[in-house]
């Protein structure tokens, strides 16, 4: 997989963050994988989408390692994938209550992506 930089909660997922401490349930709904580049200067924070989704993926779990990490697990396939991207930005997205779904938080691997080729030409599961 690329370099991914740190994740980075969105300022929706913080509001839901929040909601949660106060006893809303957080629902992790998704995994959104793209090839957009991110703008020299932009805020992650203030994201609401990916700059360019190309393939949504289901959560396979979620566990507490401690130390105030989770790790969510999700499989990466090319399997229905008609054409090949760079992985360059993952988001994760999440339901919340009184909006819907959001993008909750974001990482980017910038130029330091890794390609994902179409399906049929190499089966890609990680």
């Amino acid at each position: 997989m690329g370099n991914f930089s740190g994740t980075i909660l969105t300022n929706r997922g913080r509001n839901l963050l929040a909601k949660a401490l106060a006893g809303t349930t957080l629902n992790f709904t998704r995994i959104g994988i793209g090839d957009g580049m991110w703008q020299q200067g932009a805020d992650p924070a203030a994201m609401l989408a990916l700059v360019s989704e190309k393939k949504s993926l289901p959560i396979q779990g979620l566990e507490n390692i401690g130390g105030g990490t989770s790790r969510l697990r999700f499989v990466l396939t090319n399997s229905g994938l008609s054409n090949g991207f760079f992985i360059r930005e993952i988001g994760i997205f999440a339901n919340d209550p009184d909006i819907g779904e959001i993008l909750y938080a974001v990482t980017s691997a910038g130029d330091k992506a890794d390609y994902i080729p179409a399906a049929g030409v190499v089966v890609i599961e990680n």
